[in-house]
Formats: structure tokens, C-alpha cells, sequence
């Protein structure tokens, strides 16, 4: 995303700037509320454009309650050596992604997330492939009205265009966006989270961050704005 300069005047501020309304942006806005920020979120469409309510399979969970009930034996540790051999990529993210993985099980369930079955996916070793209740969409639900509970800012139908660096400073002040035919500009007082579908658009990431998947016809139906 480019970046633009400060603004004269600015239309709204957070302390925290959530891009992107999905399963990722959702969750760290309601984490970052709860620690007491201002946060308020920009949206692009009208909803929650979630990828998560297309989900076929399962989400990896390891060392879960759900499977220490069925003697399944599992840890961060396994799912992130079988994941560097089995996928590629870059091991620091791995370790950052089943590090943390567990807790963001715990912080579903936390929710009203229902875990309902456990799958043996291709690649894994064991049974970490979790299902809960309602699958994809269901949860999906579960996070809107978590999101709704706390009754967080999102501004849906804002398409964030720009973050809006302070040069001065080196840092990420606010984000530029697009509502209707009006540009509005949006203070961060302590920083933006991108949260916009991951990078399956942007060939530039994927040559850097998962080379082996540059060749390849890449197609998301799940993010329709672009």
C-alpha cells in the first residue's frame, strides 16, 4: 500500500487502525479493545468478506484439549517441523504462526467457538485439523457477534487506499480511504494493522516469502475488491 503525506485536517482517529474486516482484522481489533486501545476498523465491503466461510477442511490446532481427550499427543514443536518440511517458507514465520496458534484456539473457544471434530489432513503426522461447529460460516457468525458485542467501530464500504507516513517521525501515523466519493483520512495514535487477505495478489511477496509458489496460477475468489 503507498504511502501519502499528512493531512491538514483528519476525518476521525484511533488509537489502533484495523484494514481489513475478515477473520484476521476482526479478532486483533477485539484483542487491541479489550487492552483498552480506541481501535476502529475500515472495511471494503458491506460485511464480513471473510475467506474463512469458504473453508473446506479444517484449521491446524496443536495441543489442544479437544485432542489430549482423544490421547492424541501433539505440540507447537511438531506442527512447526512438519510444516517446514512439508510446505517450505519461511521458518521464522512458522515459528511466530504455531507459537501462537494455541492461543488463538483458546481465544475462538473464549468466544463460543464449539470445537466438533478433529481431521488427519494431507502433510500432518496426526489428527490437528479442526472443524467447530457451524464450520467456516459458523464462525464466521461467532466472530461478528463477538465483534458486535463490544460494539466496535467498523466502517464498512471504506476502502483504504494509502497509509499516511510522518517522515519525520519514520513511523505509519493514519490511513487514507474511500467512502462513497469521499476521501477521508484516519489518525493513528499508535499504529495500523493490515489485515487485507494476505498477499495471494501480490506476486512480489509470494516470489519473497513462498518462492516454489511464483509459477503458479494464483486465483482468490474470496476477495473480489482486489
Amino acid at each position: 500500500m503507498a504511502t501519502t503525506q499528512i493531512p491538514q485536517k483528519w476525518d476521525g482517529e484511533a488509537d489502533v487502525i484495523v484494514v481489513g474486516g475478515g477473520n484476521s482484522g476482526l479478532p486483533a481489533a477485539m484483542v487491541a479493545l479489550d487492552r483498552g486501545a480506541k481501535v476502529m476498523v475500515l472495511e471494503v465491503s458491506g460485511g464480513m468478506a471473510s475467506s474463512l466461510a469458504m473453508i473446506a477442511g479444517g484449521t491446524p490446532f496443536a495441543g489442544t484439549d479437544f485432542q489430549r481427550a482423544l490421547g492424541i499427543q501433539d505440540s507447537a514443536d511438531a506442527m512447526y517441523e512438519e510444516a517446514v518440511a512439508t510446505s517450505g517458507g519461511d521458518p521464522e514465520l512458522w515459528r511466530a504462526i504455531c507459537d501462537n496458534q494455541l492461543a488463538t484456539y483458546e481465544w475462538l473457544k473464549s468466544i463460543g467457538a464449539k470445537p466438533a471434530l478433529v481431521l488427519l489432513a494431507p502433510g500432518h503426522k496426526v489428527m490437528r485439523s479442526m472443524r467447530f461447529e457451524g464450520h467456516g460460516i459458523g464462525l464466521c457468525q461467532i466472530v461478528q457477534k463477538a465483534a458486535k458485542a463490544k460494539k466496535l467501530d467498523i466502517r464498512y464500504k471504506h476502502r483504504a487506499e494509502r497509509l499516511i507516513f510522518d517522515a519525520a517521525n519514520n513511523r505509519v501515523i493514519g490511513v487514507r480511504a474511500k467512502h462513497a466519493n469521499e476521501v477521508l483520512n484516519f489518525k493513528a495514535r499508535k499504529g495500523v494493522v493490515l489485515t487485507t487477505g494476505g498477499f495471494i495478489r501480490n506476486t512480489e511477496l509470494i516470489r519473497e516469502f513462498g518462492p516454489e509458489y511464483a509459477t503458479l496460477v494464483l486465483f482468490s475468489a474470496a476477495h473480489p475488491y482486489g
